[in-house]
């Protein structure tokens, strides 16, 4: 299997909302985000959400 590196940009959240937390876009992926409580856990949420997505996009024979 094929390792793919994708780009991830955070930001923070408006902190009157939730804070400390961060927010998570995947620019190759129109609408996809998520949310992480700390810096440290940043990457592995990413990773998780990006698995996630590609499984999906595999279930429904879309072209990854």
């Amino acid at each position: 299997m094929s390792m793919t590196n994708y780009i991830i940009v955070m930001k923070t959240l408006v902190k009157a909302l939730e804070d400390g937390k961060f927010l998570i876009t995947f620019p190759d992926f129109e609408g996809l985000t998520a949310t992480a409580d700390s810096e440290e856990s940043i990457q592995s949420v990413a990773t998780e959400t990006i698995k996630t997505k590609l499984a999906e996009l595999k279930k429904d024979n879309l072209v990854i």
